[in-house]
């Protein structure tokens, strides 16, 4: 029962992108997506549908201060039941040319788990690549049992042109209760394309979630569209100057519902 309520814990933390220069105006994007994702527990699995939307807006302090307010929420379907998940999160965040520094917090609520967590992030800007980084800890609320949730999360996105990246990541997180530790490893690939020159970008990720004690693993597909907004000319542009930080540190691509 431990081992479910640790692994719940985790995906609630799941469900809950990286993008900096001086800011001048305010950025934004709205969206959707479709997507799947394969639960496997002890030799049983199941497949679930997905959708969700998701707002992003950043907000400048000055000219290095901006805040980041980012919202999802995904509903989810299989042939026995139906839910929903909400999350949410704020940033506090210090740019430069070449880097970006922030702190956020963020909430999670998905059926009967509930997660409230807070971290660090950062990210660097070397030419076309980005390294971003995030960690974070808080406390996930399932049923009755109340586990502490903690994670780091490492990204490397590669801009080939200005409006088309692929990403790489990498992470660890853990789940502790009563003394008893479960750790997680995830990872995944993903990219963005903006086809025109108009606002809109077409995204796509995989990731994959694997418990290190035991035998459960959580694979999530995702595909989906944004609408964008304010200045940024490209999408390079606007990871730069405005939307470089992921909800929860990074770890929304793990899944975006359970």
């Amino acid at each position: 029962m431990k081992l479910m309520t640790s692994f719940a814990a985790l995906c609630a933390v799941s469900c809950i992108g990286f993008s900096a220069s001086a800011q001048e105006s305010w950025y934004g994007a709205f969206g959707g997506g479709i997507g799947q994702q394969s639960v496997e527990f002890e030799d049983e699995g199941e497949d679930i549908n997905t959708w969700n939307l998701e707002g992003v807006a950043v907000v400048p302090l000055g000219e290095r201060f901006s805040v980041q307010v980012d919202a999802s929420y995904t509903g989810v379907s299989e042939d026995d039941f139906s839910g929903n998940v909400t999350s949410g999160s704020a940033h506090l965040i210090m740019r430069d040319d070449s880097y970006a520094l922030g702190g956020y917090i963020g909430f999670g609520s998905a059926e009967d788990v509930s997660t409230l967590i807070a971290g660090g992030e950062a990210a660097w800007f070397l030419g076309p690549s980005t390294i971003a980084l995030g960690a974070g800890y808080g406390q996930a609320d399932v049923d009755d049992d109340s586990i502490d949730v903690y994670g780091v999360n490492g990204e490397y996105r590669f801009f080939f042109t200005e409006d088309f990246r692929l990403d790489a990541r990498l992470g660890y997180q853990g789940a502790s209760e009563s003394g008893e530790d479960e750790t997680f490893t995830s990872f995944g690939v993903g990219g963005e394309w903006r086809p025109t020159r108009y606002p809109v970008s077409i995204f796509a990720n995989y990731d994959r979630l694997e418990g290190d004690n035991f035998d459960g693993s959580l694979s999530s597909y995702q595909f989906g569209l944004r609408i964008l907004f304010g200045p940024g000319d490209t999408l390079m542009s606007r990871e730069r100057e405005a939307t470089t930080f992921a909800p929860f540190g990074g770890f929304q691509s793990i899944a975006n519902g359970v």
